[in-house]
Parts: C-alpha cells; sequence; structure tokens
C-alpha cells in the first residue's frame, strides 16, 4: 500500500515536469507560442479544471490559421499523453472549440485526421498514470469514439444543408453559397 501510495506521488511529479517542460520548449520553438502554451496548459496531468479555455476560444475565433494550429497542438499532445486525465482534457477542449459553432475548426479536425492525427481516433490509446487502467482506457476511447461519431453526423448534415440550398438557390434563380455556421451539437 505504502509503495503504490509514493508511486501515485512520483508520476503525478513526473507528470508535471512533463508539462512545464513542454510548455517551456513551446514557448521557445513555436511560431503560435501563445496558443501552444495556452493548450498544453488546458491539457495537463493534474486534476484541475481547464482555465484556458476562453483563451483558446478567443485566438481560435479570431483567425483561420489559428484554427490549424489548435488543431495540430491538440493532436500533438494526445499522440504523445499515456494519461487519462490529459486525454480526458483534450477530448473536452475539443468539444467546447466545436460545440461554440467556430465553422472552420471541426474542417481542421478532420483535415488533421485525414493526415493521420489522432485526435477522435484513441483505439489505441492507453494509460501509463494507473495500476489498473482498464476503465479509464474503455472511458476515453468510447468518449472519443462518440466525438467522432458526432463530428461525422454534424459534418454530414452540413453538407447536405449545403447541396439542397445550392439545388432550392438553382431552381429560384438566387446566389447561393453562403456558409452554414450551425453549432455542433455532441
Amino acid at each position: 500500500m505504502i509503495t503504490s501510495s509514493i508511486e501515485a506521488r512520483l508520476r503525478k511529479v513526473i507528470g508535471a515536469v512533463k508539462d512545464q517542460t513542454s510548455i517551456g520548449l513551446a514557448k521557445v520553438a513555436s511560431n503560435n507560442s501563445k496558443l501552444e502554451v495556452a493548450v498544453l496548459k488546458a491539457m495537463s496531468h493534474d486534476e484541475a479544471p481547464i482555465d484556458e479555455v476562453t483563451e483558446i476560444l478567443s485566438l481560435v475565433s479570431s483567425e483561420k490559421a489559428y484554427a490549424a494550429s489548435c488543431a495540430q497542438a491538440i493532436a500533438k499532445r494526445i499522440s504523445q499523453t499515456r494519461n487519462w486525465i490529459a486525454a480526458l482534457k483534450s477530448l473536452m477542449l475539443v468539444l467546447k472549440i466545436l460545440q461554440d459553432g467556430y465553422s472552420y475548426f471541426p474542417r481542421e479536425v478532420l483535415h488533421a485526421m485525414k493526415r493521420g492525427a489522432k485526435i477522435l481516433n484513441m483505439s489505441s490509446f492507453r494509460d501509463d498514470s494507473n495500476s489498473n487502467p482498464w476503465d479509464y482506457i474503455a472511458f476515453i476511447r468510447t468518449v472519443a469514439l462518440y466525438f467522432d461519431e458526432g463530428l461525422d453526423c454534424f459534418l454530414t448534415r452540413k453538407l447536405q444543408r449545403r447541396s439542397s440550398f445550392h439545388e432550392r438557390g438553382e431552381k429560384d434563380g438566387s446566389r447561393a453559397g453562403a456558409d452554414d455556421t450551425s453549432q455542433l451539437e455532441i
């Protein structure tokens, strides 16, 4: 019992050191360091709630390039994590950005996933932060699959609405091509 307590504390310390190292490297090496640092802080190993959501949302909504950078930063963090807390925080962050209706972020997530990023495909996720991780792993994989299905339905519905809008526009002789910025509901 004592060894598992020491082991748990050691894992928390190692997670905190990894977080600080990643944040320090992002400050120095990244072009979009403000966004990447905010993403890394939001997806930390500690059990504290995500405080950086509003900062990330304001950056992602301000410029289309930030949506791509945010998707890349989240994908990079997810691919490196072996901690269920960091993985769950990343999924919550993706959900929040998708729900707030930034029309270009879902496309950037989809493009990143087509390039091989594991943003919502967490079928190979594993957790090394716990001595009995199977429940956490199953939960993370299930939530990611649910979000992935929701994103597919959202994009499919959006494409269907666009095609029906174009068909109506051609029949009516009106101009088609407005972008639908409906919110993602998962």
